[in-house]
């Protein structure tokens, strides 16, 4: 066996049904060398009997209860293959092309833990993580050894932020998340129960704090720590009650004791650096500061990584003027003293010199840049490019077997 697709699936019968129906046409491998695995997360819309009935070869899991993404796991103990392909029950790779390049390049390159897809989305725009070096549930390859290894995903995260959780140990296990814009999945987003719901803003919070807790050393600790509770916070106000929030406080609090009894796992320097591109940025904004001999900067878009940026900026000697992002979650909000203001707002009565882009989301840097040049002509730093060749080895795609 070459190759898994491992799905998991809730209450989307007819949507999981559509995606197995696509994956025989996209997937550029012997039929006898590739299966599917399918775990239905307790559904009460006879999914799994569909599944059963209509798709006799493919492994169905049944479990009795919602495990959220941790169901992943089930599958991940039965694949007998190198490699595994996670899919959401609404996404697949959009030709064979894609899953011949993942797999090319799996091979090609042995210290790739995992592959993660450039993602479309039914109105042509993409999505991606906010951090470039952070896998994607529903299209990423995977090294099956590199599962076993760290344990797949785990049960404290039933959903959000679960992707850092497990990114974070396959760098912290000696090994790389790479992702190719050459390899494209798509995405229908489709609705689904409780996918837009007060408990996903609140999972966001409480998440996000146990992974800066987890995996951070100590400063960095404080600072995400503070970081991404003022962020997720902000975006919960709007979805969730105030208890709510308060609830997942007091559960990211209380994770944070237990990781301070039972101990952390820091991830070192290395690997810190190819998720959160501190000297990188450093070196790029003042690189920027002195060829455009910028002084008085505005900082673009409240992102998930926006403290390398800043620091950078600050020990560059940059004069930091204000935030533009024009999320209402964040209005009224400040940064360590910067106030967060409309993009509009942010270039009113003029003087600013240079924009530097913090979002380092492959799938939004481009529309912040357009709404920038709405209203700044000057020099604007993006801290992400799509690599030349975005791949450790180039490789080219096997044709179909």
């Amino acid at each position: 066996m070459r190759l898994s697709y491992v799905i998991i699936s809730y209450n989307r019968c007819q949507t999981l049904l559509q995606t197995l129906a696509r994956l025989p046409s996209v997937t550029p491998v012997p039929a006898d060398d590739w299966d599917i695995w399918v775990v239905d997360n307790a559904s009460t819309d006879g999914s799994a009997d569909a599944v059963q009935r209509q798709f006799p070869r493919v492994h169905l899991i049944r479990n009795c209860a919602n495990q959220g993404m941790y169901a992943r796991n089930h599958a991940f103990a039965r694949c007998t293959g190198p490699y595994v392909i996670c899919l959401d029950d609404d996404s697949y790779p959009a030709d064979a092309r894609a899953v011949a390049l993942a797999l090319s390049h799996m091979d090609a390159n042995p210290t790739t833990g995992a592959l993660v897809a450039k993602v479309l989305l039914p109105d042509g725009s993409t999505e991606a993580p906010a951090l470039p070096s952070i896998v994607m549930g529903g299209a990423t390859c995977y090294r099956k050894s590199v599962l076993d290894q760290i344990g797949g995903f785990r049960k404290e995260f039933f959903r959000q932020a679960e992707e850092y959780d497990l990114s974070f140990r396959v760098w912290g296990g000696g090994h790389r998340v790479d992702r190719r814009e050459d390899v494209v999945f798509r995405h229908d987003k489709v609705p689904g129960d409780g996918r837009a719901s007060p408990l996903v803003h609140t999972l966001d919070l409480r998440n996000n704090l146990i992974i800066a807790q987890r995996f951070l050393p100590a400063k960095l600790r404080k600072i995400y720590w503070q970081d991404w509770r003022l962020r997720y916070q902000a975006l919960a106000r709007g979805h969730a009650k105030w208890h709510e929030i308060q609830k997942a406080l007091l559960s990211a609090r209380l994770w944070r004791l237990r990781q301070s009894l039972t101990g952390r796992s820091p991830l070192d320097d290395a690997a810190l650096e190819n998720i959160f591109h501190f000297r990188r940025q450093a070196a790029a904004i003042g690189d920027w500061a002195r060829r455009c001999s910028v002084w008085r900067v505005v900082l673009a878009d409240f992102s998930k990584n926006i403290w390398p940026a800043y620091n950078a900026a600050r020990s560059s000697g940059l004069q930091l003027r204000c935030i533009a992002d024009d999320n209402p979650a964040f209005d009224g909000v400040e940064y360590r003293g910067l106030p967060i203001v409309s993009v509009r707002n942010a270039f009113e009565g003029g003087g600013i010199d240079g924009v530097i882009i913090t979002n380092i989301n492959p799938a939004q840097i481009e529309l912040r840049l357009k709404t920038i040049r709405r209203h700044f002509p000057g020099p604007v730093l993006r801290l992400w490019h799509r690599p030349r060749t975005a791949t450790q080895v180039q490789v080219a795609a096997r044709s179909a077997a």
